[in-house]
């Protein structure tokens, strides 16, 4: 380490001289010894101020920067490194419409300040105001075309946007610029992942690990692309080994509660422990909101809060939109806190059924302020673990009554949750199911079905099917591909002779995810041509249209499907599930029990593929159930909207009713 020595602060120049080439040695010690020897003599020296500013943002001390660098900017406005620098230490602590301010300042004193433009765009990339992010970064590459950072902005900013091919080639452009950036290669990774381009991504990923072995972020992107290749386990093993690195990295704690539900082996005792020692992780343990001042009247109006970032086109639309439609006017008056990141038809379609609140961008401190004077009696989250939740603001307690629902199949693991909305079936009362037991939520079972279903305004009509080939299919994810289920399919194809198994998740189009399936399903005894992968598709009615070509769907296990298992049922064509002991492995139980087709559903995996094959060997059923599938949902408690508004609605009173009599 290089040392200090002697210091004079006779000749402020030449110890600030001094200092900074310590400082850029990497002796913060010896500089900061320096700045505090010349502040001493000198209390109003800004350069002093500000680089002692520096080294607390370096150090982590990000609330001590702002406050220093910000006595240097009352002493010497006119320096853009101090704006830029201040803005660097206010984006640490999240303050990032200050932030914001502080990088403009940087500008309007020098528009040619590639830092600042590239510092602005991950500003706004934070708040997801991708439109002026992508701005901020194209300024900064036309003064630095090769500017690594920039690069990197611009190209998550395309992602984000689902401008896959400009931010692949921006990506890629980047990381042969800097090939041994673990950053750029990572970033390269999470785009290749966003078009479904697995085996490129997880290479991506590894590429970055061999040049950091201890980069969280790169353990975080191979967990999320082996689990969309479904590999789970190895999913599973490297979200554990990013929060090793990082137990602070929030996303990966995210990303591996979900993931545990792939596994049959966990059993719920073992998610459960997850989920309380994340909230150990996160959760402020002393934390007392302040007291909530609603009127404890249980009888009047109550102001209900949504909060989701899927208010789009996306499974939590399909049932969240019913119930908005239905709700009591009158005695709920509804608000959608949306942090929805890129809004589309449906997005503009919910916005007429509630009124809106858009967080996108707002802290959790802010969101719970805009919450607290809105004056929410209860307040429902619709993510739980899923991708862009805002838990840590519900931890934050803004609504004296707080839900869970829809979104996410298992508790949160908040105190500050008090309910999680379910039914009987899907989550039993049975104490030996341990569904209670295994919740820090109470659940609050609705009488019939815990969804409600909505099928695209443009779902085509249902076709007969002419083929004499009996097709089997799976639309879910290729995550809930276990290996216990593709050895089930397996069975059933060789039962049920001439017959294929079409799957289409989003993995069909990555070699290597196609070849691991096939080694699965096929062996020695499947010809691998019986095997059919299909893409995406660019509409839900195009999506929709291949059920046409299919007779039986498969569910999977242990992670049953929902959208999926409705969109099947909605084209008629029967669902075959196995039920399980935890909330993922009924779902598909309390959805077939909604709409009167129980005998679909198997208790033993043996069950399973009797069932399966009784049915595709059957054409007389599958035709009858073909033709009568969508009128029996019509008629059932899973479209019965009107119903499930008025079950939710005597939910909420009584939870409120429940907070009141407290």
């Amino acid at each position: 380490m290089v040392r200090s020595g002697r210091v004079t602060t006779d000749n402020p120049k030449r110890a600030i001289e001094q200092a900074v080439r310590l400082h850029s040695a990497g002796d913060l010690a010896g500089a900061e010894k320096i700045y505090r020897q010349i502040l001493a003599t000198n209390p109003n020296h800004p350069d002093a101020l500000h680089l002692l500013g520096v080294i607390a943002h370096q150090v982590g001390r990000h609330a001590d920067a702002a406050d220093l660098i910000s006595s240097a900017i009352r002493l010497n406005s006119r320096n853009p490194d101090y704006h830029i620098n201040l803005g660097e230490a206010l984006a640490a602590l999240n303050r990032l419409d200050e932030a914001i301010v502080e990088y403009r300042a940087a500008i309007q004193l020098n528009s040619r300040e590639v830092i600042a433009w590239s510092n602005l765009a991950a500003a706004y990339l934070a708040q997801e105001n991708l439109d002026e992010a992508i701005v901020a970064a194209r300024t900064a590459l036309s003064i630095k075309p090769d500017d690594a950072g920039a690069l990197a902005n611009l190209g998550i900013g395309l992602t984000r946007q689902g401008k896959f091919d400009e931010a692949i080639a921006i990506l890629s452009r980047a990381a042969k610029r800097n090939p041994r950036s673990a950053q750029a290669q990572t970033n390269l990774g999470m785009a290749l992942l966003a078009v479904n381009r697995l085996e490129e991504s997880i290479a991506a990923s590894r590429s970055a690990l061999s040049i950091d072995p201890n980069y969280a972020l790169a353990w975080n992107n191979l967990g999320a692309a082996l689990q969309q290749a479904g590999v789970a386990e190895e999913a599973v093993a490297a979200y554990r080994r990013a929060i090793e690195l990082n137990p602070r990295y929030a996303v990966a704690h995210d990303n591996l509660l979900l993931a545990l539900h792939y596994l049959p082996t966990i059993t719920p005792s073992e998610i459960f422990d997850a989920h309380q020692r994340w909230a150990k992780q996160f959760v402020p343990p002393n934390y007392i909101p302040p007291p909530h001042p609603n009127d404890r009247n249980p009888d009047r109006p109550l102001r209900i809060g949504f909060v989701s970032g899927d208010f789009r086109r996306h499974s939590v639309a399909y049932f969240i939109e019913p119930l908005l439609r239905k709700l009591d006017r009158t005695q709920f008056e509804i608000t959608c806190y949306s942090s929805t990141p890129i809004p589309d038809e449906v997005t503009e379609r919910l916005q007429k059924l509630a009124r809106w609140s858009d967080i996108r961008g707002k802290s959790d401190d802010q969101a719970a302020t805009r919450i607290r004077h809105d004056k929410i009696d209860i307040l429902i989250d619709l993510s739980g673990h899923t991708a862009g939740n805002r838990l840590m603001l519900f931890a934050r307690k803004p609504a004296p009554v707080q839900v869970t629902y829809l979104g996410y199949p298992d508790t949160t693991g908040l105190q500050q949750i008090a309910y999680r909305i379910s039914d009987a079936t899907v989550d039993p009362i049975d104490p030996s199911s341990g569904s209670d037991s295994f919740h820090t939520e109470a659940l609050f079972r609705l009488p019939r079905c815990a969804w409600c279903y909505l099928p695209s305004h443009d779902a085509p009509s249902i076709a007969p099917r002419a083929s004499a080939e009996v097709t089997f299919a799976s639309f879910n994810t290729f995550a809930k591909l276990s290996a216990d289920i593709l050895k089930l399919w397996s069975q059933i194809l060789e039962k049920v002779p001439g017959s294929r198994l079409m799957l289409k998740g989003h993995g069909s189009e990555d070699a290597a995810t196609r070849r691991r399936i096939l080694d699965s399903v096929c062996g020695n005894k499947i010809e691998p041509s019986r095997v059919v992968f299909t893409g995406r598709h660019a509409t839900p009615q195009l999506h929709l249209q291949v059920y046409n070509e299919v007779d039986i769907a498969l569910d999977t296990y242990p992670y049953h499907g929902t959208t999926t298992t409705c969109d099947a049922l909605w084209m008629g064509i029967p669902v075959v599930t196995l039920a399980g002991d935890r909330h993922v492995s009924r779902v598909g139980v309390s959805l077939l029990n909604a709409v009167g087709l129980d005998e679909l559903v198997a208790r033993t995996p043996r069950e399973y593929v009797e069932i399966a094959t009784a049915l595709g060997l059957d054409r007389a059923r599958l035709a009858n159930l073909r033709d009568g599938l969508r009128a029996r949902m019509q008629q059932s408690p899973l479209m019965d909207a009107a119903s499930h508004a008025r079950a939710m609605e005597g939910a909420l009173r009584s939870m409120f009713r429940a907070w009141c009599s407290r």
